[in-house]
């Protein structure tokens, strides 16, 4: 059947959230219905989104069927798309009487969290998942959805406190150096994973870098000039004690003197000629 077709069939079921099984269970692998689930995932989620908690009429995971009749290189994004359309209204209604254990640990991974917390409870949720007959391909593209995720947290913030620091508030320069670290940690993950995230955010982890090299290089000439400064201080105070050697008192002396001499020139300047020092 033509995705036209079956499409025109799905827009009048009473349920609609059952429209991406219909879709699999047509499923051709030739890139008119993988076109046509993404556009239908992203305009049609609100309809989607029970879905997404349940099993197939069958009672396989959504995940499982899509493993079982998607070619392999169309697994990733279908499935990738799947969760983004879930991700943000998994947080905005409370689903919880209709969950089930993976579900459950898919939510807490959405929720704020840092990656390592995120991976647990993915970690987790992929080992509850496979009682339900799936493979790796759930696991795999959670990891992928929620590092994107993070790392777009991870960017803004950054972002936020690198403006601060070029308003030369530079306490902010720590804040920022949490955020690279994670945004580099959630990246490192992934030179030994199955799937890969956008190339997006390996160009904007250059940017970062570039900008912590700036960072280390204004850190260094400033702890240079204090150095420098230091050692300036240390040699005027040195001289300063060879000129005073002849000074009654030494150096305390000599700065009394200092007090004394600054003083009369203060009252000079303020008084009549015969009341001068």
């Amino acid at each position: 059947m033509e995705i036209s077709e079956l499409l025109d069939r799905i827009h009048f079921l009473p349920y609609p959230d059952r429209g991406l099984e219909i879709m699999l269970y047509r499923w051709r692998s030739d890139g008119t219905y993988l076109k046509a689930a993404l556009i239908y995932l992203q305009e049609e989620c609100h309809g989607y989104l029970p879905y997404f908690c349940f099993l197939t009429l069958e009672g396989k995971s959504l995940f499982h069927l899509i493993q079982e009749k998607v070619a392999s290189d169309e697994q990733f994004p279908l499935t990738k798309v799947c969760l983004k359309a879930n991700l943000k209204r998994t947080l905005e209604l409370d689903l919880t009487y209709l969950e089930i254990g993976w579900m459950r640990e898919w939510r807490n991974a959405c929720r704020p969290n840092t990656w390592e917390e995120a991976k647990a409870s993915l970690y987790r949720a992929a080992s509850l998942h496979d009682n339900y007959q799936s493979g790796t391909i759930f696991l795999d593209c959670t990891l992928v959805v929620i590092a994107e995720k993070l790392l777009a947290e991870n960017m803004e913030l950054f972002n936020k406190w690198k403006a601060h620091i070029e308003d030369f508030d530079f306490s902010k320069e720590p804040d920022a150096q949490v955020c690279r670290r994670e945004y580099m940690d959630i990246l490192s993950h992934f030179s030994i994973a199955n799937f890969d995230i956008d190339l997006f955010w390996y160009k904007y982890a250059v940017k970062m870098n570039k900008w912590n090299d700036k960072m280390v290089a204004r850190n260094q000439l400033r702890q240079t000039d204090e150095s420098q400064q230091l050692e300036e201080y240390r040699s005027k105070y040195r001289r300063l004690e060879e000129l005073c050697g002849s000074v009654d008192g030494g150096i305390d002396g000599m700065v009394q003197n200092l007090l004394l001499t600054a003083k009369c020139e203060s009252y000079w300047m303020t008084n009549e000629p015969e009341n001068k020092c």
